[in-house]
C-alpha cells in the first residue's frame, strides 16, 4: 500500500527499488537481505533471523516465558510479531533483561469515552441516517427511541427515494417481545415477529389490512396446542392445533349473514331490519380418521350496541 496515495500494488508489480524495513503495531524489522534489491526477490519470512532482524521484544511474551512450566524452559521465546533470540532460550540474570529494548510509549493520548457517549453510540443526538442506492438506513441508540426502535431500513422503488416499497423496523428491549416489523405500504401488509416469552406464545403476525390476518405461535408454548390461526376478514377463521390429547387438528369457523327468520325472531340489536346475525360452523378432525368428525353450527347475533355476542341456538347438523 502506497501511504501517500493509498494505492495498492502487487508485490511483483510494485514501483519500488527496495525495502529497508517493515513494521506494524507490535515490532519493527530491518531487512538483512543485502543482495536482493528488487522487492520481487525479497523473502518475507519474518521468522528467519538471517533475512529480517527484529528490534523490539514483546514484554507480554517475556512474561509468558517466565511463567512457563519447567519442561518448556528450553523452548524459544515466543512473541507476537517476531522470532525468539537465539541466545535467549531462558533469560539468565538481570543484565540480559536490561538489554531488551522495550517499545516506546505511544504519543496518542489515552482514549476516554464517557458512559453517556457510549450509550448514545452515534453522535450527540443518538441517531444516524445513511443514504444508499434506493434505500435509507436509520440507526438509533438503545433505550433512546420511545418505541424501542434501534434500526429502520427503508427500501424504495426509485433512485430519488420517494416511493417506499418495504420498511423493516428492528426493536430491542420491548415488553411485548417485538423484535422485527416489516411493512409493505403498497400492499397494506404488515408482518411482525416476536421473541419467546409472551404469555400467548405468539411468534408472528401477518396482516393485510381489511383482508386477512395470520397468527403463528411457538410450538409447545400454549396449553391448548394452538399452532396457527388464519382469519379471512368477515368470512372464515381456521385454527390449527398440534399435540392435543383429543386429537383435534383443525377447527374451522365460517361466518355468514343470517336473516331474522333464521334467528327465530327479533333478538338483540337486530330488530326487524332484516340482517341481524352471524353463523359459525365448527369442524373437528381426527388425526388418524379418514373422515371428518362431528360438525356443529351455531348462530350468534350482531349487536348494534357493540356488546358481546351471545349464543341464540345450537344444533347438530
Amino acid at each position: 500500500v502506497e501511504p501517500t496515495t493509498g494505492r495498492l500494488y502487487h508485490v511483483n508489480g510494485s514501483p519500488y527499488l527496495g525495502i529497508e524495513a517493515i513494521w506494524n503495531n507490535k515490532n519493527y524489522w530491518v531487512n538483512m537481505q543485502q543482495g536482493a534489491e528488487d522487492p520481487m526477490n525479497i523473502s518475507y519470512n519474518l521468522d528467519m533471523d538471517e533475512y529480517w532482524e527484529y528490534i523490539f521484544v514483546d514484554p507480554l511474551a517475556v512474561a509468558r516465558q517466565e511463567q512457563a512450566p519447567a519442561n518448556d524452559v528450553d523452548a524459544p521465546l515466543e512473541q507476537e510479531g517476531g522470532p525468539a533470540d537465539e541466545t535467549s532460550g531462558v533469560v539468565e540474570g538481570k543484565e540480559e533483561k536490561e538489554d531488551i529494548l522495550d517499545l516506546p510509549a505511544s504519543w496518542v493520548e489515552k482514549l476516554a469515552l464517557s458512559r453517556e457517549s457510549f450509550r448514545r453510540r452515534y453522535n450527540t443526538t443518538g441517531q444516524r441516517t445513511q443514504l444508499f442506492f434506493k434505500s435509507k438506513l436509520e440507526s438509533y441508540a438503545e433505550h433512546l427511541h420511545v418505541h424501542g426502535l434501534v434500526k429502520r431500513l427503508t427500501l424504495f422503488g426509485d433512485r430519488a427515494r420517494t416511493m417506499p416499497i418495504e420498511v423493516r423496523e428492528y426493536f430491542a428491549n420491548r415488553r411485548d417481545k417485538l423484535t422485527l416489523r416489516v411493512r409493505h405500504p403498497l400492499q397494506g401488509r404488515v408482518v411482525e415477529h416476536f421473541a419467546q416469552g409472551r404469555a400467548s406464545g405468539l411468534r408472528q403476525i401477518d396482516e393485510v389490512t381489511g383482508k386477512s390476518r395470520d397468527l403463528v405461535f411457538y410450538q409447545g408454548a400454549r396449553l391448548d396446542g394452538l399452532a396457527c390461526r388464519c382469519e379471512s376478514m368477515g368470512s372464515k377463521i381456521v385454527e390449527t392445533f398440534e399435540g392435543r390429547d383429543d386429537h383435534l387438528v383443525t377447527r374451522s369457523l365460517k361466518l355468514c349473514v343470517a336473516t331474522v327468520g333464521e334467528l327465530g325472531g327479533s333478538v338483540g340489536g337486530g330488530g326487524a331490519t332484516g340482517q341481524a346475525g352471524t353463523r359459525f360452523a365448527g369442524r373437528s378432525e381426527e388425526k388418524k380418521a379418514d373422515v371428518g368428525g362431528p360438525k356443529n353450527a351455531m348462530t350468534l347475533p350482531r349487536s348494534s350496541q357493540g356488546g358481546d355476542l351471545s349464543i341464540l341456538k345450537m344444533k347438530q347438523v
